[in-house]
């Protein structure tokens, strides 16, 4: 680039080819893009042999252009008019043919004959035309830069910013408003840079000598200019200068300012922050609200005309609408800038400085990306508080890597909030600290490894800096974020042994890794555009092309290459200890690329991976569900995450489910019905749970001899001997401050107000959350009748495991304290679901009703405000 661009502090090179050298220049928080082309070479073609022609001409049009300059740009009448200035009889014509042409935009193979024909036709060709052909010309040898070749848009915006007008100035003129997508090509060797926004577009002008050319620039800025800014308000005989220098400028560099022979040519563009050349996709937002009714009408009636057949009218267009909304972001490129100002966030946002440099190894060092100081948002607050003290040997951690094809998001409330509290009150987790890792696209531009540099920064923050142990912290990651948790643990793999060997750099690893949505493969959609059009998913998910190409390019940059390993997982499994839950929606692009790299990982010894398959679902749910409609999916999602969290990271897992002590046969489905009950608006909601002592009397291991479920045993009342209730024996389960005696993970536990623990008197056997079965006296009362009436419950409704005995005696105790009472069959299931319809028979007579979900004393629920 010369001298030229010696003074500029921030240049970033976009990419450098044997034809042409893109650089980035930032200044005042803008940026401009000058493409430098270094040997453009012609082939022959129409009556150009080469490109001789083009350079003897070229003092001739220099001429030419200094006399029509002055009113080009206004119009074809402007045009055709200034063309009156030049002596060539055929000059006028050559405008009229060229101006006809590009209005019609002919695609005949007679088009471009036609027009080069015409510009041969002169001796001396006038800027217009010679512009015309050597476009032409130019474009046979840099295919890349033509823009009727783009087939995708992100090939047609890199093109947009590259149309090439060689050896004239621009047709456009200096003193009109510039149109969106025009380019003006500047000579000289000293060029100050001026960037600015003016009327919506981001505007990149190179200010040469050209004095017309300056007083443009003074306009746009408010200043005066140095001459008449219309060079057709000159005193008769004034003399237009083609170059001038500037009053800045000192004498010193008078030699600089003229051309040199063979000087590079610094193609500055002039481009929309809506691409004019896809205006209209950029403009369907507008036209959506527009279309939004009749789109209604055909769904409604037209079912055939919905991108999937269960999806409703809400999730159809909110679904739609987040993809236009995603397509006109990514046609701009909209910066997102990162702040370490606390904010709204306030006293959970926390400021994270770099770990040693030692800790950074392999593809984290070296290079020009370092590490930096991040930020990170704590969600509900710290767990240890302030000032630490020792996490709780119940308590888990969650470090979540926001999802957002690293170029959007920030990790704090606005965007986070539902996915953490949907994670702690169902998830699993105590608290959730999502780290603000560097984005890849402007004003940072930071690409690999930035993000998976600052994603190993927030793991040792939890670990050394706050000391949380390892064995208490799960890695989760959605889209791409999921893409940083398993280059993260490939990371951990690859340099296990080599921390090993120095303790002191020794990184523990994480106790499981949560992904959902993850972006397994993002140099995919640098390829071919059959990649999303052939996905059978592409109706189904709201990922634009735009978006998932501008993320993919932003990240991988110029340095990496995008089948590296740490940035593409799939097609590179790698062994770790680390269990892994993936959640992947069934109706999502990505799901074509999650499914295979599932089964890779999961075919290496030693590694354990569990999926689950969204029903019917579009990408990342647990990030956008609650804007898309499909907040209940999410919770599902959620719920079973906890269930992983619990069961395989904290080992919790309830007596009554599968593999627990006392298995109750499918009652894990009970939760969905559960949650939706929770949701509707109850004046309180309980549960209750068995909260058993180990002696307790119902336990077999208690009574020698005999054996659970086959034996059963006399209960006397400790107050009176006269009283007994003979029990069933089982199995030990539900102990007090044990994983067994813990909810159904799956539940919606932040909508419960109040737990109440039941069996805890070793005496006796306590089936009902009220009371136990003894009168004379009682036992046990947990104060459950008193509660509700201090609620004014009128209406009770029991669900619950198990059917037969705990759902049971709840529901026959609450009818009879005077409580209407429903038990919801879908809600519960039975020990022995052999014996449930005489059980069910016995409830019935005791005043309790037994509903479905589906009556209207479950349905008139769900219409209460």
């Amino acid at each position: 680039m010369h001298a030229t661009l010696d003074h500029y502090k921030d240049v970033t090179i976009v990419r450098d080819t044997e034809t042409e050298k893109v650089v980035d220049l930032t200044h005042d928080d803008m940026t401009v893009r000058v493409a430098v082309l270094k040997h453009v070479l012609f082939s022959d073609a129409a009556s150009y042999s080469n490109a001789e022609r083009a350079k003897t001409t070229e003092p001739k049009t220099d001429a030419a252009m200094a006399r029509i300059e002055p009113d080009m740009g206004r119009g074809d009448a402007g045009s055709i008019a200034g063309s009156g200035n030049i002596s060539k009889p055929s000059t006028e014509a050559t405008i009229k043919t060229i101006i006809s042409e590009d209005r019609s935009r002919s695609q005949e193979p007679s088009y471009q004959h036609h027009r080069d024909s015409a510009a041969a036709e002169a001796d001396d060709p006038v800027p217009n035309a010679q512009r015309h052909l050597v476009d032409e010309l130019i474009r046979q040898q840099h295919p890349e830069l033509d823009m009727e070749l783009a087939t995708t848009p992100q090939e047609l915006e890199e093109r947009a910013m590259c149309i090439v007008h060689y050896g004239t100035w621009a047709q456009q003129g200096v003193g009109l408003e510039y149109q969106p997508g025009g380019c003006v090509t500047f000579r000289g060797s000293d060029l100050d840079h001026f960037v600015g926004d003016w009327k919506g577009y981001r505007i990149s002008v190179a200010v040469t000598n050209h004095q017309p050319v300056r007083n443009w620039v003074n306009r746009r800025l408010g200043k005066a200019s140095a001459l008449p800014s219309d060079p057709g308000q000159q005193s008769a005989g004034q003399q237009w200068p083609s170059r001038e220098i500037d009053a800045d400028h000192d004498d010193d560099d008078e030699e600089e300012e003229e051309d040199a022979e063979g000087e590079d040519r610094y193609v500055i563009c002039i481009e929309s922050v809506l691409d004019p050349e896809d205006a209209p996709r950029l403009f369907r937002l507008s036209g959506f609200v527009l279309r939004a009714p009749f789109w209604v009408l055909g769904f409604v009636f037209v079912k055939s005309s919905r991108p999937h057949p269960n999806w409703t009218l809400w999730q159809i267009l909110s679904n739609h609408l987040a993809r236009v909304s995603l397509d006109a972001r990514s046609k701009t490129e909209t910066p997102e800038g990162l702040s370490l100002e606390p904010g709204k966030e306030r006293d959970t946002f926390k400021v994270l400085e770099p770990a040693q440099s030692e800790l950074y190894r392999g593809p984290l060092s070296g290079g020009a990306v370092l590490p930096e100081p991040i930020g990170g948002t704590w969600y509900p607050k710290p767990p240890l508080g302030d000032p630490p003290t020792k996490l709780d040997p119940s308590a888990h951690v969650v470090l979540h890597l926001h999802g957002g094809a690293f170029i959007m998001g920030n990790g704090r409330s606005n965007d986070m909030d539902f996915l953490c509290s949907s994670l702690i009150r169902s998830g699993g987790a105590t608290a959730v600290f999502c780290p603000q890792y560097r984005l890849s696209c402007r004003p940072g531009r930071a690409p690999f490894p930035a993000a998976l540099q600052d994603t190993l920064t927030g793991y040792l923050y939890l670990v050394r800096t706050l000391g949380i142990p390892a064995e208490q912290i799960t890695v989760s990651g959605d889209s791409a974020g999921g893409n940083l948790v398993i280059a993260f643990l490939r990371y951990l793999a690859e340099f296990a042994e080599a921390y090993e060997k120095e303790e002191e750099l020794r990184i523990p690893l994480p106790r499981n890794a949560v992904l959902v949505s993850p972006w397994v493969d993002p140099g995919a959609a640098l390829g071919s555009d059959t990649y999303f059009t052939g996905n059978p998913h592409y109706r189904t998910d709201f990922l634009p092309v735009s978006f998932v190409r501008w993320g993919a390019a932003a990240y991988v940059g110029d340095a990496a290459s995008p089948s590296d390993p740490y940035i593409r997982a799939l097609g590179n499994p790698f062994a770790t200890p680390v269990p892994i839950f993936v959640n992947v929606g069934a109706a999502e692009m990505l799901e074509v690329d999650i499914a295979p790299w599932v089964e890779q990982m999961g075919s290496l010894p030693g590694n354990s991976v569990e999926v689950n398959y969204e029903a019917d679902a579009p990408h990342d749910t647990l990030l956008v569900g609650h804007k898309l409609g499909w907040v209940d999916s999410a919770q599902v999602v959620a719920a079973k995450i906890g269930v992983f969290i619990r069961e395989r990271a904290l080992g919790i897992r309830p007596a009554l489910l599968v593999n627990g002590s006392l298995a109750v046969p499918n009652g894990r489905d009970v939760a969905p019905v559960v949650n939706q009950l929770l949701a509707a608006p109850f004046v309180i909601r309980i549960a209750t749970k068995d909260w058993h002592p180990a002696d307790h009397i119902s336990f077999a291991a208690n009574h020698e001899g005999k054996q659970p479920y086959a034996d059963y045993v006399k209960v006397v009342n400790p107050h009176n001997a006269a009283e007994t209730e003979e029990t069933r024996l089982w199995p030990v389960h539900c102990v007090q401050g044990t994983p067994g005696a813990e909810l159904i993970p799956e539940l919606n536990v932040g909508q419960i107000d109040k737990i109440i623990e039941k069996g805890i008197d070793p005496r006796v056997e306590m089936y009902s959350p009220f009371y136990d079965p003894f009168e004379s006296p009682r036992v046990y009362d947990s104060g459950l009748v008193a509660v509700l009436k201090e609620h004014r419950v009128t209406d009770v409704y029991v669900v619950g495991l198990a059917a037969d005995y705990c759902v049971k005696f709840a529901a026959v105790d609450a009818a009879k304290e005077g409580f209407r009472t429903y038990l919801v069959e879908e809600g519960t299931r039975a020990v022995d679901a052999t014996g449930w319809p005489t059980c069910r028979k016995g409830i019935e007579e005791a005043g309790v009703k037994v509903v479905s979900m589906e009556d209207s004393e479950v349905s008139r629920l769900m219409t209460v405000s």
